[in-house]
């Protein structure tokens, strides 16, 4: 981390004279450093006036410049330097290393795994690529993987410091409670000393067995992390009360620490407190997780000033959904500021362009062009210049498709498929922490199912198993159509739920592009869900088109399933009233 690599300038920085400062390597080594620590441009141009010299490394050279164009998010430049290197040392582990970390800063999740497959199959017993290897599996959720590497690695060496800690994280992401216990009682060796039993309740948490992580929580020494935990049993209970308290307490410890900061803006968000959240939740770029928030290379710039009359790069982040919901200030920020260009996850592209023809939407962008930008936002800072209370969302469509004819050829496609209502179903969550909280089996939905047979039930699922779709033919009589490149491809997907008659989902980015497009959406929500959905009540602020049906009991998804029916029932009579009227 960042701490880490300002040791290491401090170690170089004593352990040479002022005259050995001067020399190249020595040189090379501060600015490799100091590129991890906020300086990566100066550092660029530093190095690069390093390769004439005759003292230099080239090899050494070729790390650096390679790391420093991952840090400025130049992916094709950062390649090249990589391949300069494979000629200079074939088969090095500091290749595959450096390999392993452009798949990793990666903005999308195809075609990783042959890669990663191919780095581990060169090196299958080298320690740090084993590592590495094993946390780039877990940041695109591919557990199975992440768990087999982490196995092979402690195969061949002992299950002690930094890694135990990563694989205890991941240990957490699969629920694996059996494992977690048996490492702890293994005692492994770990510097500085971390209580492991944290992350056994984290995971009794994930299974929602709250009483047995509050019995350990209670036996534990109070600390941030431990606060953190029963302020998360709190909110999965839907204590707001307790979660603000919990977590203002661990702000208000350490106010100026981004992980104390986000905590809270959570807290604040998700019990309305807008104008007071916003500040705190800029912190999500300084926490060590923020190279999952946003891609790399991008950082704010002047996000502290309001964009009026600026030329404005605004960035998505987080997730689709994230992205896809935030992006319902961009039409607030296109009345003030002097220019706006948009920077998406690539599945977001042509949507975006074809719904924002005033905006100029790239996935990529090279450095110049970035300095050359007088703010730089991410979409969740805008919100703090025209959103101070969930009250000033208009939840009107903002994305629709303008395509007359992409629209026309979703609707003839749908029109084959005879008369009555296309409604979108979506019944599993995102992957990672609190996913299984808000999924809901499949067939466990029959009584939406099989509300009436004149619906043609369309598939809006993220990675589906085909087999669900023919077990619900099979035990319900209820055809689930699939479309090819639905979900995936989500200019298609947006046209397609634009086209629709209504959309039932869990809470999950299928919502989001309903409430994009201003499409119908009813919405089964597991109980405290994520701040974007309030505390409370049936409407979600972002979107007008959105009804939400909240459980009132932790894990109790009958009540929500029955109130959908209910409401579905209702629909389906004004949709036929609708139609007679016609």
């Amino acid at each position: 981390d960042v701490a880490e690599w300002q040791l290491a300038i401090e170690l170089l920085m004593e352990a040479h004279s002022w005259q050995q400062h001067d020399h190249p390597m020595v040189q090379l080594y501060l600015w490799r450093c100091r590129a991890h620590c906020g300086l990566a441009e100066e550092a660029e141009r530093h190095l690069l006036q390093l390769q004439t010299s005759q003292q230099i490394d080239l090899f050494e050279l070729g790390i650096s410049l390679t790391e420093v164009n991952i840090l400025l998010g130049n992916l094709p430049r950062a390649r090249d330097c990589l391949s300069r290197l494979a000629d200079l040392r074939p088969g090095s582990i500091e290749h595959a290393l450096l390999e392993l970390e452009i798949i990793r800063v990666q903005w999308f999740e195809s075609g990783v795994l042959p890669p990663i497959q191919k780095c581990v199959k060169h090196h299958p017993e080298s320690r740090r690529v084993l590592l590495k290897a094993a946390n780039v599996y877990r940041r695109f959720c591919l557990y199975e993987e992440s768990f087999s590497t982490f196995a092979r690695l402690f195969s061949l060496f002992p299950c002690s410091g930094r890694p135990v800690e990563s694989y205890m994280k991941l240990l957490v992401n699969m629920s694996n409670l059996d494992e977690i216990r048996r490492v702890i009682a293994s005692q492994p060796l770990l510097v500085p000393p971390v209580d492991l039993r944290l992350y056994e309740a984290e995971c009794l948490i994930q299974l929602c067995r709250e009483p047995e992580a509050e019995q350990i929580l209670s036996s534990m020494h109070r600390s941030q992390m431990s606060m953190f935990l029963q302020s998360e049993i709190a909110w999965r209970r839907g204590d707001y009360a307790s979660v603000l308290d919990l977590r203002r307490q661990i702000y208000q410890s350490d106010p100026a620490n981004p992980e104390t900061q986000f905590p809270y803006a959570d807290a604040l968000l998700s019990t309305g407190q807008w104008k007071e959240a916003w500040p705190l939740y800029e912190s999500r770029f300084y926490r060590s997780t923020s190279a999952s928030v946003i891609p790399n290379g991008i950082h704010p710039i002047a996000s502290n000033q309001q964009p009026h009359a600026r030329r404005v790069l605004v960035f998505g982040e987080q997730g689709i959904g994230d992205t896809v919901m935030m992006a319902s200030v961009l039409p607030d920020l296109l009345k003030v500021a002097a220019s706006t260009t948009l920077f998406v996850q690539p599945r977001l592209a042509d949507w975006f362009s074809d719904a924002l023809p005033d905006v100029r939407v790239l996935s990529t962008i090279d450095a110049d062009e970035f300095q050359a930008m007088d703010s730089c936002y991410g979409l969740g800072s805008l919100p703090q210049y025209f959103r101070n209370a969930p009250s000033d969302c208009p939840g009107n469509p903002y994305l629709s498709i303008q395509s007359s004819e992409l629209l026309n050829r979703w609707e003839n496609r749908l029109a084959t498929l005879g008369e009555g209502p296309k409604i979108g179903i979506a019944w599993r969550g995102g992957r990672g922490f609190a996913s299984e909280r808000r999924s809901i089996p499949l067939l466990q939905l029959a009584p939406i199912l099989s509300v009436d047979p004149s619906i043609h039930w369309i598939n809006l699922q993220y990675q589906h198993d085909p087999d669900e779709l023919a077990q619900a033919s099979s035990e319900l009589g209820v055809t689930i159509h699939h479309f090819d490149g639905i979900p995936v491809d989500m200019y298609q997907t947006a046209a397609l739920t634009q086209s629709l008659d209504l959309v039932v989902t869990v809470q999950q980015t299928a919502l989001h592009v309903a409430g994009a497009v201003g499409t119908n959406a009813f919405v089964l929500l597991p109980l405290a869900p994520e701040w974007r959905y309030g505390s409370q009540g049936s409407q979600m602020p972002w979107y007008s088109s959105v009804e939400l049906f909240r459980q009132s009991a932790l894990d109790d998804w009958n009540g929500p399933i029955e109130s959908v029916r209910g409401r579905l029932a209702s629909w389906l009579d004004q949709f036929a009233s609708q139609n007679e009227a016609q």
